[in-house]
């Protein structure tokens, strides 16, 4: 194919367009990670081969047939099998086979393979679950930390402008004599920290957008934007569930838990699988055969090749029983190792049911202290805006100085920064929460 570059500029273009045309939502980002993640890929790539397994699981159960043909070149004094006397000359003779055999028991392998391969399987899809479940995790929180940094970098400009304004009073009333020089000094130095913070906030900023962007594999930020919803309600005043109530709803769907719980039946099937190769095993065999041979008949006489193989023809059929005896311990070992493995595995549930009754844990006590912090936030927030609007109020009258006017501002600069932060630590809690319960994530 002929490479043509003003196509291909154009299709890049194109899809840099169509990349920028809208700003994605927090649904549209964890859906295009699903679709799109290398890891999530890869992990449905193991389901499909654990599909795969099960699938050949089943067909064990059917009989194989297989087609032979050989070809012997004989010298010296031998039986000819076409003749079924000693001759000493040389002759060739071909043969045909079609055989098959069919297993009619086994000690039950074959279908404890079978249940075996299910719940693996189960456990692989599970497993893509529980990729997509810590990437949706991963995202949401890259989501707000932009949302976050976004009202940050607003309110900083915000207060840099009303400091600007400050500033440019000032500078007019130091013009005219009425206020000392180190007024202004000492403001000019509070606009230069606060264009400093916006910043500070604005690089933030660009390193959250390129947090999100690296967790959905894009190329570059550039004309990359997310959807700003309504301003985010933190004031959730509904009662923070028990533990105990959380880890029931959460028993109930998490993918780690059912992952595990599938890998241990996976671990029992394979327990009576070792078994069953205790237990003798009976096998149906059948054939189809015939052959020609370049020497055969009285005195070499002319046989055909087609006649020789119709009349040749033969079938045989076969019931073979296989008793186990003796296999220098291979089976005995086998069946331990496949009782260590049962028991590992029942310790990872349990160890698995632990760490989420933990993660519970931890996300209720952590929606708790975010609630409480919020509200101390807030209760600092309206004492410093009271404190600066006093001393702004005092600062215009010529009462106080520029000194305790930056300390009131700066305060108040803390106070809304740390309100905002313990806003969105309340939000992200309490999706948690619902994270936790099976609800869906949404702004």
């Amino acid at each position: 194919m002929k490479f043509k570059p003003g196509l291909s500029i154009l299709l890049l273009l194109s899809g840099i367009c169509a990349f920028g045309q809208h700003p994605w939502t927090l649904s549209e980002c964890i859906e295009y990670a699903n679709a799109h993640n290398i890891q999530i890929r890869r992990t449905e790539l193991q389901a499909d081969a654990a599909r795969e397994d099960l699938l050949q699981a089943k067909m064990n159960l059917l009989p194989d047939l297989n087609a032979g043909f050989g070809r012997t070149y004989s010298f010296g004094r031998q039986v000819n099998p076409g003749t079924n006397e000693y001759t000493e000359n040389n002759f060739i003779y071909d043969s045909y086979a079609v055989t098959s055999n069919l297993v009619l028991f086994n000690g039950l392998r074959n279908y404890h393979r079978i249940r075996q391969n299910q719940f693996r399987t189960l456990a692989a899809i599970q497993q893509v679950e529980v990729e997509k479940m810590e990437k949706t995790l991963s995202i949401v929180a890259a989501f707000l930390q932009i949302l976050y940094q976004k009202e940050m970098v607003a309110m900083t400009r915000a207060q840099l402008e009303a400091t600007q304004f400050q500033t440019d009073r000032t500078r007019t009333l130091v013009g005219a004599g009425k206020i000392a020089e180190g007024g202004l000094l000492e403001l000019l130095a509070q606009l230069a920290n606060e264009k400093l913070n916006v910043t500070k906030e604005e690089n933030q900023l660009k390193l959250s957008f390129l947090n999100l962007v690296q967790l959905l594999d894009l190329d570059s930020v550039a004309g990359f934007e997310i959807f700003s919803p309504e301003p985010l309600d933190s004031e959730n005043q509904q009662a923070i569930p028990a533990v105990n109530v959380v880890y029931a709803d959460a028993l109930e769907f998490f993918p780690h838990i059912r992952m595990a719980e599938y890998q241990l039946q996976a671990e029992k099937m394979n327990l009576k699988m070792q078994h069953g190769r205790l237990s003798p095993q009976l096998v149906l065999s059948g054939s189809f055969y015939t052959l020609y041979s370049d020497y055969y008949g009285t005195n070499g006489a002319d046989y055909p090749y087609g006649d020789q193989f119709r009349d040749n023809l033969a079938q045989s059929a076969e019931i073979g029983l296989s008793v186990p005896i003796f296999n220098r311990g291979e089976v005995s070992r086998d069946i331990s190792l496949a009782r260590i493995s049962l028991e590992d595995s029942k310790y990872l549930l349990e160890q698995t049911k632990q760490v989420l009754f933990k993660e519970i844990q931890q996300a209720c006590n952590d929606a708790g202290l975010a609630r409480e912090k919020f509200k101390a936030a807030e209760e600092a927030v309206s004492s410093s805006r009271e404190s600066f609007s006093y001393t702004e109020e005092s600062y215009n009258l010529g009462v106080v100085g520029s000194v305790e006017y930056s300390l009131a501002k700066n305060n108040l600069i803390r106070a809304e920064s740390q309100l905002l932060q313990a806003r969105y630590e309340v939000i992200f809690a309490w999706m948690i929460l619902n994270f936790y319960r099976g609800k869906s994530i949404e702004l």
